[in-house]
């Protein structure tokens, strides 16, 4: 499918694989897609380490594309302070 771009391919699997919705696993793999290779790399270890974490990256991703749709600069800043907390914890196991 994304023969020249494995880490997209990569993605695409463990969204198919994955328990989202196909409108989440379209919407997420176009972020993905969109994103510059260097920015996915830290994504993909994340799954590659815990596939659950697909999820976990869809749901942050909808939750911030909300927080912009809405202009809730709030929210937006909840939403980074969690996801700050939840690199913080991954960055202590490591």
């Amino acid at each position: 499918m994304y023969k020249n771009n494995k880490d997209i391919e990569f993605i695409a699997q463990a969204l198919r694989e994955s328990s989202l919705s196909k409108e989440d696993q379209d919407d997420f793999l176009l972020f993905c897609f969109m994103t510059p290779k260097s920015e996915r790399e830290p994504l993909i270890a994340l799954i590659q380490d815990d596939p659950s974490w697909i999820q976990k990256l869809s749901i942050n991703y909808k939750a911030k594309k909300q927080a912009i749709r809405d202009r809730n600069s709030d929210l937006l800043d909840a939403i980074v302070q969690e996801e700050q907390t939840m690199l913080s914890e991954i960055e202590q196991r490591g």
